[in-house]
Parts: C-alpha cells; sequence; structure tokens
C-alpha cells in the first residue's frame, strides 16, 4: 500500500462527503423556497441520507475488510456519483430523496474503510488519535468548503444554477477514483487474525452489554442529533428569522461548520494538558449557558433584512458559537473507544459508531423540522438544551464509572 497517497485518498474522500452529506440543510432551504415543499416533508431528507448510512454500516460494516477495501471503495464512489448527477439532471424532491440515501450509503462504506485504514497506517495510539481528529478536521473543512461554494452557484434569477455544483462534486469523486487505484490498498489487512463477518458483528453488538461501552454510544447519538439539529436547519433559521436572502444564509451557516473546524484543532492543543473528561465537561456547561442564557437575550431584530456579511446582527452569531464548544465531543468519544479494541475489532465498531451517528441525524432532523413548523426557529433551536443535559449527565456518569487518560495522546 502506497501510505502517501492512501493518505490522500481518504483525506480527499472525506472532504467530498462532508460537502455532499452537508448539503442537506441547503437542499431542505431550496425545496422550502423554491418547490413550495412543507419544512416537516423536507426534513425526511436527513432521513433517506441517514438510515442508508445506518442500515448499510450494520449490514456490510464486518464484511469489508474480507471483500477489500479497493472494491469497497470503488463501489461507494461509484454509487456516490450516480447520486450527483440525478441531482444535476433531475431535481425536485424525489431525486434528492435518491441522492441521499446513495450518499449515505456510499458514505457508511467509505467511512468504515477510512477508519480501518486509520488503525493500519497509525503506528502508535498517539499518532491514531492525531490521524482521526485530523481527518475530523478536513471533515469539517469540506462542510464550510461546501457551504460557500453552492453560495457561489446561486443566482436568484437562475433558480436551478445551484444544482452546478453537484457536478464539482463529481469532478472530485471522479478524483478519489483515480487515487484508489494508485493508492495500492491492502485488500484483506486482516486476514489469518479476522473472525468471520457475522462473529465480528456479535462480538462489536456483544461488547454494547457493557454499560460503558453503550453510555459512549448513546452519547454520540446525542452528539450528531444536536449536531445535525442545529446544522441542517440553520440555513433555514437564516432566512426565514433573520431575513437573509439565500446564498448569504448560506454563507452564514459556514460560520457553524467554521467554529466546528476550529474547536476540534483547538482541542487538539487543549487535550495535552487536560483529561478528556473535564474537556468535554466544560464545553457541556459552557453550550448550556449559550442556550439557556445568551440565545434567549439576543433576540433578532424585527422587520430588518440582512443584506451583506458585513452588517450581520448579533444574533446571527449565538448558534455558530456553540460549534466551538460542540467540536471536540465526537472525535474524542470515538478514540475512547477505538483505543480500546483490537484493530481487527475497528470495522465493526465503527459499523456501530455509524449507525449510532445515523440514527442521532435523522432524530436530530426530524425533531427540529417538525417544531420549527409548528412553532418557530427560535423555539427549535431553544429545545437543543434538553440533550445537551441529558449528554452532559450521561458523561458525568461515565467519568464515575472509569477514567481513561487520554492526555498526551493528541
Amino acid at each position: 500500500m502506497n501510505r502517501n497517497i492512501a493518505l490522500l485518498l481518504i483525506a480527499v474522500a472525506y472532504f467530498t462527503f462532508a460537502m455532499l452529506l452537508n448539503s442537506v440543510g441547503i437542499v431542505i432551504l431550496q425545496l422550502v423556497n423554491v418547490y413550495q415543499v412543507s419544512p416537516a416533508t423536507a426534513g425526511t431528507l436527513e432521513g433517506f441520507k441517514d438510515i442508508s448510512i445506518a442500515v448499510s454500516s450494520f449490514v456490510l460494516a464486518s464484511f469489508i475488510p474480507l471483500l477489500g477495501f479497493t472494491k469497497t471503495m470503488y463501489t461507494a464512489l461509484l454509487v456516490a456519483l450516480i447520486g450527483c448527477l440525478l441531482a444535476v439532471f433531475m431535481g425536485g424532491l424525489a431525486a434528492f430523496q435518491m441522492f441521499f440515501a446513495c450518499a449515505g450509503f456510499s458514505f457508511a462504506l467509505v467511512k468504515v474503510c477510512v477508519y480501518s485504514l486509520v488503525g493500519q497506517l497509525s503506528l502508535s495510539a498517539k499518532n491514531h488519535t492525531s490521524l482521526l481528529n485530523t481527518l475530523e478536521g478536513i471533515f469539517m473543512i469540506g462542510v464550510l468548503s461546501g457551504y460557500w461554494l453552492f453560495s457561489i452557484f446561486m443566482d436568484p434569477v437562475k433558480e436551478a444554477s445551484w444544482l452546478n455544483t453537484y457536478l464539482v462534486f463529481s469532478t472530485l469523486l471522479v478524483l478519489s477514483l483515480v487515487l484508489v487505484y494508485y493508492a495500492k490498498l491492502d485488500q484483506y489487512a486482516y486476514r489469518g487474525e479476522q473472525n468471520t463477518p457475522i462473529e465480528s458483528l456479535k462480538t462489536a453488538i456483544t461488547l454494547c452489554r457493557s454499560k460503558l461501552i453503550f453510555i459512549f454510544y448513546l452519547s454520540l447519538f446525542l452528539y450528531v442529533l444536536i449536531e445535525q439539529g442545529i446544522g441542517t436547519w440553520l440555513p433555514t433559521y437564516n432566512k426565514i428569522v433573520l431575513n437573509m436572502p439565500e446564498s448569504l444564509a448560506v454563507q452564514v451557516t459556514s460560520l457553524f461548520a467554521a467554529a466546528l473546524a476550529i474547536g476540534r484543532l483547538t482541542a487538539a492543543q487543549i487535550i495535552k494538558r487536560v483529561s478528556w473528561e473535564k474537556l468535554l465537561t466544560s464545553c457541556l456547561l459552557v453550550m448550556l449557558f449559550i442556550i439557556g442564557v445568551l440565545f434567549p437575550i439576543i433576540e433578532p431584530p424585527e422587520g430588518v433584512s440582512v443584506s451583506n456579511i458585513s452588517n450581520l446582527p448579533l444574533s446571527a452569531y449565538v448558534i455558530p458559537l456553540l460549534g466551538l464548544f460542540l467540536a471536540p465531543i465526537y472525535p474524542i468519544l470515538n478514540s475512547v473507544m477505538l483505543n480500546e479494541t483490537p484493530k481487527n475489532l475497528h470495522a465493526s465498531m465503527t459499523g456501530l459508531i455509524i449507525v449510532f451517528s445515523a440514527l442521532g441525524g435523522t432524530v436530530g432532523s426530524l425533531l427540529t423540522g417538525v417544531t420549527f413548523e409548528n412553532f418557530d426557529g427560535e423555539t427549535a433551536f431553544s429545545l437543543t438544551i434538553i440533550p445537551i443535559s441529558f449528554l452532559l449527565l450521561l458523561l458525568l456518569y461515565a467519568n464515575k464509572q472509569k477514567q481513561p487518560n487520554l492526555k498526551g495522546v493528541y
């Protein structure tokens, strides 16, 4: 396996899928405003994405090391490419339901491959966590880039022009296919030490019987519920509540992605000096303060439309600010679990990580969409205080049960 090309491959693929998957918020905005689809109906797109992720992860994760990473990556990238072409040439609700189903299926395969390859490409636990954190940072940079890329293609006169963004994504997928060819990925990395796929999956599920590991999975569920609930509906919130034009609403949403990226890169340095339990507890307490105190105080200006990014109201920065403190939770929890399990189980463990994450994303988007439609955007975001509180309680309980030390791991 060519290590450098393999690293470039997983970086480009992760970057591309970050833009593909997180375009759901932009698509929802366009469906609601251009195609006159109701918010609750548009919110089902998250389900098409996340349910396909969950099902394919659960069914296929344990088979990937035996099938081979090269074949799996080829399959995933080609399916995603087909989905992009459907989005470009068809448009509409049905086309994007098919697109997100394809993207979700593909991402599940890619993420299992990536997390498994990280185990092969890492020489130590420190290197593993550093590489995983870097990849998750690249993912968030991809999310950030996607918002700006869409805003470039948005034209109030030519309503369908934003679909051309998926042609750019198609180009990146073709580049990834070329990199797969040259990376020469190890086809059967665990042959000789790998159990059968069914046995491996059973082992991973058995691990969930451990109260501590199940708490970590449930924490991942709540994390993604919060992140996707905010990220998916923030463009619509900016458009409807803060009276922004569509392109600006998308650009301002990128502040949330930027905060997530900065938060992860900053946390990678902070955790050298602070235990992961103290870091995550502090982050969650600040989030509770932002939602419970700052958000109700700083109200959006009534009847004032925002024309450009230079005259944003203070309220436009409150929700993106959450990203700074939300950011460290996901990579740290993943690293804790994966470093506690043998490498031959990483594919199966990653499959379950993706399942819980996907379910959290679906529930978060649907609940926020329903609340948005029946109440308002401010109420929808205010209610995130509930899962944040539950997540804090779970981590406090986990801290009492066991205290793994990740100081210096980054």
